[in-house]
């Protein structure tokens, strides 16, 4: 046989093995290449869904915001208009006993413990949301008399 010939035959076979061979290797990779492809889509889907649920609670939480602070200047306008509504009725006070006489004369301290005794019951919530009062809806005179009778005791003592 010619050597010629047989280095024809033996380039030709090697050349054949060498193709199937980048065949094999591009099969490969194309393999690999689809894995990552479907690997990246699933995880931009989860990030997608992750996203959606991030801005779902954002807009949530801002709505919660939103509500707080509706509450808190309600709750400032609510303290301003009690702190105007105390601020005027001490000036109507201060008004209506500017011109009597015993206005700037000192509160008794019997009277004035008697009035503190008097207040602090008040304060005391009975069940149900009830001030402590008798069947007929009076204080009990022990502890709390009448306005009538604080001016009467006022000025005897």
């Amino acid at each position: 046989m010619n050597p010629m010939l047989l280095l024809k035959k033996y380039a030709v076979m090697t050349l054949l093995l060498l193709m199937a061979g980048v065949i094999c290797l591009l099969q490969h990779r194309t393999t690999q290449l689809k894995h990552q492809r479907d690997t990246l889509e699933n995880t931009g889907a989860a990030l997608k869904q992750e996203l959606s649920i991030s801005r779902a609670a954002l807009v949530s939480y801002s709505t919660r915001i939103r509500e707080m602070q509706q509450i808190v200047w309600e709750a400032k306008d609510a303290q301003h208009k009690a702190t105007l509504r105390t601020t005027q009725t001490q000036h109507h006070i201060n008004k209506a006993l500017a011109p009597e006489a015993c206005a700037s004369e000192p509160v008794p301290a019997a009277v004035a413990e008697r009035l503190l005794r008097h207040a602090s019951e008040l304060r005391e919530v009975g069940p149900g949301g009830a001030t402590p009062r008798r069947p007929d809806n009076r204080l009990p005179a022990a502890t709390s008399p009448a306005p009538h009778d604080l001016r009467r005791k006022s000025a005897m003592e």
